[in-house]
């Protein structure tokens, strides 16, 4: 049976499912995990969405008899994936700076095969000072291959971490596989090409635990508030008259990045996330402003809880989502368009891109079709995810919605075919675990390999129109946007340019017409006929 056929018949099964019992029967997962292996990927979609139970979360399918990795571990990062078995594993660090479910302190240098990572404290993300430090920058940590040459670099990674925040364990996963590509000689890589960055996210608990134990973190540190930073949250701390957002952030690690003076071999940039990882990585996507590089950035989104969906509505019974009636419903239905799982609600939209949204947030999802997006899913990941409310519209589990949400960019893309630049793949084997799904064949595919030595596409945004002047490296105060850069203030740009213009046509017809030439010749005559002429002759 061909993959397409077989897509229509799962089809039809689904259909058929939304009227019996079907869903809650455990499906064949030697099918299940034989999805992977469908090529076009809007079939694959399809097949998963027809799966019985894929929507319920209360018959986990992670088990070793369902062809489950790593059954004896809960993450599945501290033994070897099946398919790299032979290759060298780093375990992250264990760190003894936990404290009642915060970070009190956090490591500062990581030892792997490939990379050894050094905590950077230096990076400037505003150019305010902080009554809470004086004389002393603001920073955002971050984890960093040690002793790197920018001038080397063809390929950098931003890697975020999941909900416990422990960013050096994220830097050891990616390096790891990192070591996997160059054990096996993929891509024609070298390990001073390849740049890993993990910020180190923390917040306002952290701090507290580590203030109270007397823990290393820095006062001139960019604190946030709980979960807030993976939707585009301000930050906390240190006080500032103009809090950052850590999307804000992000855009001067680009800036910085891109800068072809400093990193003249760079060719993509790739942001990626698994779980709470990927919800930063997915609304990020969806929020961040336009430039001139967009083209050299891509986006890798690892079996995230819940999404900010890709369309708006003003239906108040919710139709344009994909579960429109979900066990535990809103009290209001449209709380699913507040930010962060929707983008019909301007006012819950972050700083960071409020002023930018136009037509019902539909703006954003425009330049998000344009954009190079990876979904990666686990097909034994049925777990629930984000129990929110707003996240039930989108579906019952993480594989459930990441599939609704691939399908419902199909459907705002047309034809309900995802975007060219968009691809998603199903892990067969696999669950809501971080290495297996960073390690598979089509995640290093897309986080390494594609593109590796392909020129830089330094285009901007959807139009691919020219961009004025690249803003400044140095960072700005406040959470500044370069609105000079969006499409808004180009056209209040040529309006200005058009009225001025007007002015000066009006006022010359105008002036011409107040000041006449002289017809008179009483001057002239009074001049011949005094004494003035002859004295002069």
């Amino acid at each position: 049976m061909s993959d397409s056929v077989r897509a229509q018949n799962i089809r039809m099964k689904r259909d058929h499912g939304k009227h019996s019992m079907v869903r809650r029967q455990q499906p064949d997962f030697n099918y299940v995990n034989s999805i992977a292996t469908i090529q076009n990927p809007n079939d694959a979609i399809n097949a998963v969405l027809g799966l019985p139970g894929v929507g319920d979360s209360s018959q986990s399918w992670a088990k070793p008899e369902n062809g489950l990795l790593n059954p004896n571990t809960d993450d599945g990062d501290s033994t070897q994936v099946v398919w790299f078995s032979d290759v060298p594993f780093t375990q992250p660090p264990n760190n003894d700076g936990y404290a009642d479910g915060n970070w009190k302190s956090i490591p500062d240098y990581i030892s792997t095969q490939a990379l050894n990572f050094t905590l950077n404290t230096t990076f400037a993300v505003t150019d305010q000072q902080s009554s809470d430090v004086p004389g002393q920058p603001v920073v955002q940590p971050f984890y960093v291959n040690q002793n790197y040459d920018p001038t080397k670099i063809k390929r950098a990674l931003i890697v975020f971490p999941g909900k416990p925040r422990d960013s050096w364990k994220y830097a050891t996963l990616f390096s790891n596989a990192l070591n996997a590509i160059l054990t096996k000689q993929l891509y024609n890589i070298k390990p001073e090409e390849v740049l890993i960055i993990a910020p180190a996210v923390l917040n306002t608990d952290d701090k507290d635990a580590s203030d109270s134990q007397d823990g290393s973190l820095g006062d001139n540190w960019l604190i946030y508030k709980g979960s807030n930073w993976e939707s585009g949250g301000s930050s906390k701390a240190p006080t500032l008259n103009n809090s950052i957002t850590f999307y804000s952030m992000l855009d001067r690690f680009a800036t910085e990045l891109m800068n072809q003076t400093k990193y003249p071999q760079l060719k993509n940039l790739v942001f990626a996330g698994h779980s709470m990882g990927g919800q930063a990585v997915a609304r990020y996507a969806m929020l961040k402003k336009q430039t001139k590089y967009d083209g050299s950035i891509k986006y890798w989104i690892g079996n995230p809880g819940s999404w900010a969906w890709v369309s708006s509505s003003t239906d108040s019974t919710a139709s344009d989502r994909p579960n429109p009636n979900p066990a535990e419903p809103c009290p209001d239905p449209m709380q699913r368009e507040r930010w962060p799982y929707g983008i019909g609600n301007q006012s819950s939209i972050p700083k960071y891109a409020r002023k930018r949204y136009t037509n019902n947030g539909l703006g954003y999802t425009d330049v998000f079709l344009n954009r190079t997006v990876h979904y990666s899913l686990g097909l034994l990941d049925n777990g629930a995810g984000s129990t929110q409310c707003e996240a039930q519209y989108q579906g019952g589990t993480h594989l459930q919605r990441g599939a609704y949400f691939a399908s419902a960019v199909g459907i705002a893309h047309g034809d309900n075919m995802l975007p060219p630049t968009h691809n998603v793949s199903f892990i067969a084997g696999v669950s809501h675990q971080d290495y297996p799904m960073i390690a598979a064949t089509q995640s290093l595919d897309f986080l390494f390999g594609q593109d590796y030595d392909k020129p830089r596409q330094d285009t901007f945004g959807i139009h691919k129109t020219r961009p004025p002047k690249t803003p400044s490296n140095s960072p700005s105060d406040g959470d500044e946007e370069e609105d000079w850069e969006s499409s808004t203030y180009r056209t209040v740009a040529w309006v200005v340019l058009v009225v001025i213009i007007v002015i000066l046509i009006v006022g010359f017809f105008a002036f011409d017409r107040i000041f006449k030439p002289n017809t008179l010749d009483w001057d002239r005559d009074y001049w011949e006929a005094t004494d003035a002429k002859q004295r002069l002759l």
